[in-house]
């Protein structure tokens, strides 16, 4: 009996030891200050270990007014800023590339870009949603899947 249970216990250290830590974007977090169009700010990627196999390339960003526009819909692009940016139009970064993907459970930042003729109702502190959708793989069937995240910035145009 002390046997099997001993055995058991080495089998899933063993089983921990040599399994890869993935982890998930969880949640995301952004500045509480309030921001003006064309700079930059810093969004936090909280992520947390998940057991099954994935995979997690691509983060996109946008924003609208306050409550945004639903979950699927991201409202108007965001680009990162820095290595993995997907480009200057498009607001989004390539994880992989810029080695954030699956990085354990810890947090990681991506700095964001606000676009520089973005413009505020009556040049006022306004709320937007700031969206977050990845994409990313899951399982031996290499299921894609899209997960979304959003939190609410400040905005106020000059």
């Amino acid at each position: 009996m002390k046997t099997s249970i001993l055995t058991s216990i080495l089998s899933v250290g063993c089983f921990l030891l040599i399994s890869p830590a993935l982890a998930l974007v969880g949640s995301i977090s952004a500045p509480t200050t309030v921001l003006h169009p064309g700079h930059k700010f810093t969004v936090t990627f909280h992520t947390s270990l998940y057991i099954q196999n994935n995979l997690q390339f691509y983060a996109l960003f946008g924003i609208w007014p306050s409550p945004g526009l639903g979950e699927s819909y991201l409202g108007i692009p965001i680009p990162a800023v820095g290595p993995g940016k997907l480009g200057i139009d498009v607001g989004g970064i390539d994880l992989w590339e810029a080695t954030l993907a699956n990085t354990g459970s810890k947090a990681f930042n991506v700095t964001l870009r606000l676009p520089v003729d973005l413009t505020t109702p009556g040049n006022r502190t306004t709320n937007y949603t700031l969206q977050m959708g990845v994409l990313g793989t899951v399982g031996a069937s290499r299921l894609t899947t899209l997960s979304f995240h959003n939190t609410t910035i400040r905005i106020k145009s000059p």
